[in-house]
């Protein structure tokens, strides 16, 4: 099993490499660390915070096919497959309020070990990238995976909007443009 924070560097150089070299593209999002938000907005529950997460993330993205299924990592009593379908029905609720559409797609959450599952070890690898870029400043990892980078939303900096701020291919993540903590 693959993971980006306890790999040596010898290991971690061959995973970015070869994910350099897959076709895919990736999307995530952000919450930095504040802890007034966190006490307010999710009452210092770490579920709630990640069900908001991965709403807000699967919103303008469940609607696109008719068949899906959504990988987890599971995370003790923060991942768990109700919690995380709650997720993706308040996605499709915020979409259809956002949209005036509905959709019915099949949406399938899998709850499994990232030991089990490669695709999950990959996601692993480029969030710890887009960590180490916003955490520490340090963007060599994340420079090096960039154009795999889809959309990184910073949903709790409302510096150019209350929505958050989006990071995108035509608007890249770069140290200049990142708000401060």
């Amino acid at each position: 099993m693959f993971h980006a924070n306890k790999d040596c560097a010898e290991v971690r150089e061959r995973v970015f490499k070869a994910l350099h070299e897959v076709d895919f593209g990736f999307q995530c999002i952000v919450a930095r660390k504040k802890l007034s938000i966190f006490r307010n907005q999710y009452g210092l529950r770490p579920a709630e915070l990640y069900k908001d997460l991965v709403s807000r993330l699967m919103k303008n993205r469940a609607h696109l096919n008719k068949e899906i299924d959504c990988y987890f990592s599971s995370m003790q009593n923060v991942v768990r497959r109700e919690n995380m379908e709650l997720a993706i029905r308040k996605a499709t609720e915020r979409f259809a309020r956002a949209w005036g559409k509905e959709h019915n797609n099949n949406v399938r959450v899998i709850i499994q070990k990232s030991s089990e599952l490669y695709a999950l070890q990959a996601v692993d690898y480029i969030l710890w990238a887009v960590y180490q870029a916003f955490e520490h400043g340090e963007f060599r990892y994340y420079n090096y995976i960039r154009d795999k980078v889809d959309l990184i939303i910073d949903v709790f900096d409302s510096t150019s909007s209350i929505h958050g701020t989006y990071y995108s291919k035509k608007n890249p993540l770069t140290p200049e443009k990142m708000s401060p903590l």
